[in-house]
């Protein structure tokens, strides 16, 4: 009892959050630029907004649909614990999108083209387990948007800002590994995509309201699936799906598996795309036109090989002690949580988690 005490004080002092005001957060050394680099700004500012939306209206969402009652259903034992730690992660993302509407503002305009878009989680929302497994694609998710938004601005303030926000990010991602009984932080480093590959993520959640492409000027990259019908693990043969296929003879195309921490993907021809030994945490997915090892890094990725993707799974090889002291429950590795295959029923993802 003693450990499980000390382990949820450790999980509060490590999450919980003030909440500053938006000029607490972006600095008031912000300023105004001119011309295409304000343009390009603005970009950021509203692609960070439209996922802090996304994120603030599933965490909304969930938190009116599920009770202490839901969760301890579900398995967890220290219900109560778990849905305070929700409700900071809910909070903080919906400060996160107020400081950026307050941003889009000092820049001249406003975030109204995206701020208006509605989601569907109805799927998502089915049980707390779904719930549990998008949010932590959500937040994984919007770690590779911070990183990769960054590679439109030049605007040094804009970017300090910007990782105000990303290092929060990267803490609810660790968390949500754990409550997914995934290992919280599985690797040194992280991984990133680019705004468009990111885009291809969050737009199956997108119902109406807005047109995300127009108001970021992004085309997001081909759809991809998996269609697994069983949990995706170490020796998986991984079948593929999604509109980014649709007429492509898949025989003489590559699956590319990207890590946190590698230069570049593992490249195996599909038909013998096998989730091999040593992965562990979550894994990015594309499938590319070539035998060339797609880079990891966004910066000299040659986006004109990529066919399709990216889509996202998790590998939790690695038994978490973390879950099962806060959660009363061992981890998938040990085949006690549901698998992240649920999710590609719930997104139907152009580039979400892994296994249908």
């Amino acid at each position: 009892m003693l450990a499980i005490v000390t382990f949820v004080c450790l999980l509060l002092s490590f999450t919980i959050s003030a909440a500053p005001t938006p000029k607490a957060v972006f600095r008031q050394s912000y300023f105004k630029r001119q011309g295409d680099a304000a343009s390009t700004d603005l970009t950021v500012v509203k692609f960070a907004a439209l996922a802090e939306s996304l994120e603030s209206t599933f965490y909304a969402q969930g938190l009116a649909k599920f009770g202490e009652s839901d969760c301890l259903n579900a398995g967890i034992s220290n219900a109560q614990v778990f849905l305070d730690q929700i409700k900071i992660i809910a909070e903080d993302e919906k400060i996160h999108l107020t400081t950026l509407q307050a941003v889009a503002q000092s820049l001249g305009s406003d975030t109204s083209d995206v701020d208006t878009c509605q989601f569907d989680f109805s799927a998502a929302l089915g049980s707390v387990k779904t719930f549990l497994q998008t949010a932590r694609v959500l937040e994984f998710i919007g770690v590779d948007a911070y990183i990769g938004g960054a590679t439109l601005s030049s605007d040094k303030s804009l970017l300090v800002s910007a990782a105000e926000i990303l290092t929060v990010e990267a803490r609810h991602s660790s968390q949500l590994n754990a409550f997914n009984g995934g290992s919280s932080i599985p690797n040194a480093f992280d991984m990133v995509l680019s705004p468009q590959q990111v885009l291809s993520v969050a737009a199956p959640f997108i119902s109406g309201g807005c047109d995300p492409m127009a108001a970021l000027g992004l085309q997001p990259t081909p759809a991809l699936s998996l269609t697994n019908a069983e949990a995706i693990g170490t020796g998986t043969s991984l079948t593929f799906g999604g509109a980014g296929l649709e007429g492509q003879d898949q025989s003489t195309l590559f699956c590319n598996m990207i890590v946190g921490g590698a230069s570049e993907a593992l490249v195996f021809p599909i038909p013998s795309c096998v989730v091999p030994d040593g992965l562990d945490g979550p894994v990015h997915i594309f499938v590319t036109n070539s035998e060339t090892p797609l880079s990891a890094n966004i910066v000299g990725q040659d986006a004109g090989i990529i066919v399709a993707g990216p889509v996202v799974t998790f590998i939790d090889a690695v038994s978490s002690s973390e879950a099962e002291l806060l959660l009363g429950q061992v981890s998938a590795a040990s085949g006690h949580i549901a698998s992240p295959k649920v999710i590609e029923k719930i997104i139907v993802i152009s580039g979400g988690v892994g296994t249908t």
